[in-house]
């Protein structure tokens, strides 16, 4: 090899090296970038009161990271906690006032012309409890309005929360089949909410999980469907 060949040799080897080490670098950073995101894919299902299976179709389903809202969620929930315990305090008393009363106020008034001494007495005795009995009728069904109206107000307390930590979402499919793509990696939770055929409710779905490299599935059914804002008025 000629003076000239080999110098023009020698001079290229290193372009060559750098176009090499170029294009590997490219293909980590890719390799890299590809690493730092998941794929949450699932479905969405919830069980009829008939036993059927409804798919959910062209539902949202949504992704929170997990901070700071998992700490705004828990300060939400203990508020609720605390406003429907109350109620139901105030609620399991006027039962059992309306237990205790019950009987003495729906008994049968005493003829008037056979009311003697102890007559009066039982009847004035009657008509407290008539009144009191009345009265936790009253406090029960005030109560009962008042749950009514507080379940709505967090129930929509808790959608603007969701709705204001929200980082991505998607829609169910027709079989209620989805998938959310490049999800950086760490802490989520997916909501989803599904109006039930036949107006038997809504089911909700908030659901933590932790999104790796590769891809996570994610069932959203009646064993897991779980909303903390709602309530049952205890009867007496």
């Amino acid at each position: 090899m000629c003076q000239r060949t080999r110098a023009a040799a020698l001079y290229a080897r290193p372009n060559v090296t750098r176009a090499r080490l170029v294009m590997l670098g490219a293909l980590l950073l890719g390799s890299a970038a590809c690493s730092q995101t998941g794929l949450v894919s699932g479905e969405v299902s919830a069980a009829l009161p008939d036993g059927r299976q409804q798919r959910a179709y062209r539902v949202d389903v949504v992704l929170v990271k997990a901070e700071p809202f998992r700490a705004e969620w828990i300060r939400l929930v203990e508020e609720f906690q605390r406003v429907s315990e109350r109620l139901r305090i105030t609620v399991d008393r006027a039962n059992a006032d309306i237990k205790e009363y019950r009987p003495l106020a729906t008994q049968g008034a005493t003829p008037t012309f056979s009311r003697s001494a102890q007559d009066r007495a039982d009847a004035r005795q009657r008509a407290t409890a008539a009144a009191r009995y009345q009265a936790a009728l009253d406090r029960r069904r005030s109560v009962a309005k008042d749950l009514r109206a507080t379940v709505p107000s967090f129930e929509r307390r808790a959608l603007d929360t969701i709705a204001r930590h929200r980082v991505g979402g998607t829609q169910t499919d027709v079989i209620g089949h989805f998938a959310l793509r490049d999800v950086p990696l760490g802490r989520y939770y997916v909501f989803a909410a599904l109006p039930l055929d036949d107006g038997a409710g809504t089911a909700r779905w908030l659901l933590g999980i932790g999104v790796g490299a590769g891809e996570q599935t994610v069932t959203l059914s009646a064993a897991n469907s779980e909303w903390p804002f709602a309530v049952t008025i205890p009867e007496d």
